[in-house]
């Protein structure tokens, strides 16, 4: 029978994934994007044959026209604007450098998007933006490693937010495709675009925009401030500050005065804010005190909201093949995947039933085993569940032999 799909929000972003992660979550690059095509195709509803230049070219210019960086008004979001375009790109792999297909072996093959993002973390676009202090991206999945030595699942800081932002981009995209689908106007994004019907390079490919060279720092106003040496009164400033070494405490914007016959204590500070308080020696240690608590606690705060925050979420659902057939020396996909698509896949755990006949390897295909003996054909399950909140879920297993026929009805 047929399958006809619904198409809302929830199922375009069931096809972005699909084509963002043509084999899921799996350690697998055995279908490519252009292999999964068909089904997107046939699920969004488009007309004509299936064309995975064609469909290169609606999502490439859906993305540059949902975040068109050149005209955008506003001058201050032009930097956010393009990292979610370069980001989007990267997810599908339609970003120049980093195509979802290269050839291998002689053998084209799928380069999976954690793949994608790991080449694109250690060329140091994002990394130039956001962590310019703390070295390369490896650098940073070092330090990251050594702060979060007991989260072993967690995701180095950079890689985190990369995530996260190509994932409420995905929301974004999908919207827009599903509007484009039922005015029917998609059709302009695939004649538009530029490109030929060469499949080794589909069209050619938008370059990186979130880049220092497109948007680079701004100069802070303490920087570009005359010279202290322009105002005459600055000599004068310094050489009191030389000769008095009671005063000179080796910051420009905090110092604390005694006078010789006054009980207070004179407490400055300079910046962000003029601030001059007197009180008494006890009363300053008890608001140094204070200021010390407060930066504690805050730090503590900010470690524990960083470590929920890099924790990938539990699993809330479980999508397996219910039943499937295998010979012995033969495997078979179980076709699993997990909702959230962030989810850690180590919270999953299985139980079969009979291991004589079947096992499961570790990207979670079924394999059956030569453990018949005299039987032509055998059935046993195999349960799934997980750490966090998903229902578990069973999968009924028949092994047999080359050449027989199984009635899977009659074994229920």
């Amino acid at each position: 029978m047929e399958e006809h799909l619904v198409l809302n929000k929830d199922s375009v972003k069931k096809v972005l994934d699909l084509l963002r992660k043509p084999n899921g979550n799996k350690k697998s690059n055995a279908k490519k994007f252009e292999d999964v095509v068909p089904v997107a195709w046939k699920k969004l509803g488009l007309k004509g044959n299936p064309s995975p230049v064609d469909l290169e070219k609606l999502l490439i210019n859906l993305i540059l026209k949902l975040y068109d960086v050149e005209n955008a008004e506003d001058i201050e979001e032009k930097p956010k604007i393009a990292q979610k375009r370069d980001f989007s790109l990267l997810s599908f792999g339609l970003l120049d450098g980093y195509y979802h297909t290269e050839e291998k072996n002689g053998k084209k093959v799928n380069i999976p998007s954690e793949e994608r993002y790991e080449r694109y973390l250690n060329d140091g676009y994002f990394i130039e933006f956001r962590y310019s202090d703390e070295g390369s991206y490896q650098d940073i999945k070092i330090k990251d490693k050594n702060r979060n030595i007991i989260a072993k699942s967690a995701q180095p800081r950079p890689l985190n937010n990369l995530t996260k932002i190509a994932g409420e981009c995905k929301d974004e995209i999908a919207k827009e495709l599903l509007k484009l689908i039922k005015e029917e106007k998609y059709k302009q994004y695939i004649d538009k675009s530029q490109g030929t019907d060469n499949t080794d390079t589909p069209l050619v490919l938008p370059k990186p925009c979130y880049t220092l060279k497109n948007f680079p720092p701004k100069v802070s106003e303490s920087e570009s401030e005359s010279d202290p040496t322009d105002n005459p009164s600055r000599d004068d400033n310094i050489a009191q500050e030389e000769s008095d070494p009671e005063n000179s405490t080796g910051a420009e914007n905090f110092s604390v005065q005694e006078p010789e016959e006054d009980p207070y204590v004179e407490l400055s500070i300079k910046y962000p804010i003029f601030i001059n308080i007197k009180m008494r020696p006890w009363q300053l240690k008890m608001f140094i005190v204070f200021i010390i608590t407060i930066i504690v606690s805050v730090c503590g705060l900010s470690i524990l909201v960083y470590n929920h925050i890099i924790t990938p979420p539990p699993i809330e659902k479980i999508n397996v093949k219910t039943n499937i057939l295998v010979h012995p020396g033969s495997k078979e996909d179980l076709e699993l995947d997990v909702d959230p698509d962030e989810a850690d896949w180590t919270q999953l755990n299985f139980k079969i039933n009979n291991k004589d006949i079947v096992d499961v390897t570790d990207d979670w295909w079924a394999v059956g085993l030569d453990g018949l003996g005299d039987k032509e054909f055998d059935n046993t399950s195999i349960t799934i569940w997980s750490d966090g909140e998903a229902e578990p879920v069973s999968v009924d297993v028949v092994v047999e032999k080359p050449g027989n026929r199984v009635n899977f009805s009659a074994l229920e």
